[in-house]
């Protein structure tokens, strides 16, 4: 039999080894596996493209084939990360509310509120979404870059 100080080791190694293994199975933030699996191979100025999400889909599962370390589990995260913040530009004056919510990944009452107000009046500018009640506009800073009017 073991005693305390024994066992302390012990338990440590396999605490360890378990910790490992999660880490393992843990799937990254899509921004670490960008970061860790594009970066290995090319710089991330290569990402400063806009492409569709299928654009962006094809592009990932091909760097996967050319040898990106990118698990099963994190392509669909990878994907809608690249599509959120490097996809095609989003006319807020004619996109439907679903295609401002699925591009944009804001909640769909942020989206139906833009093409409520839009009917009303076309939207011109970044200073418009601000006057439209209710839009969280925290939600629209990080993509304000895909936004257009026009």
């Amino acid at each position: 039999m073991y005693n305390r100080s024994q066992m302390r080791p012990i338990v440590a190694v396999l605490l360890s080894v378990c910790g490992l293994a999660i880490a393992q199975d843990t799937p990254r933030r899509p921004v670490a596996v960008l970061e860790e699996a594009c970066s290995a191979c090319h710089g991330l100025n290569h990402v400063e493209v806009e492409k569709t999400r299928e654009e962006w889909e094809y592009t990932v599962n091909n760097m996967i084939g050319r040898g990106a370390k990118v698990r099963p589990e994190e392509i669909a995260g990878l994907v809608a990360y690249l599509n959120k913040y490097h996809g095609m530009p989003v006319n807020l004056n004619k996109a439907s509310a679903e295609e401002i919510q699925n591009e944009l990944q804001i909640p769909a009452e942020d989206a139906r509120a833009i093409v409520e107000a839009r009917q009303k009046a076309a939207l011109k500018s970044w200073p418009d979404l601000a006057k439209i009640q209710g839009l969280n506009m925290k939600k629209l800073e990080p993509v304000k870059d895909r936004i257009t009017f026009q």
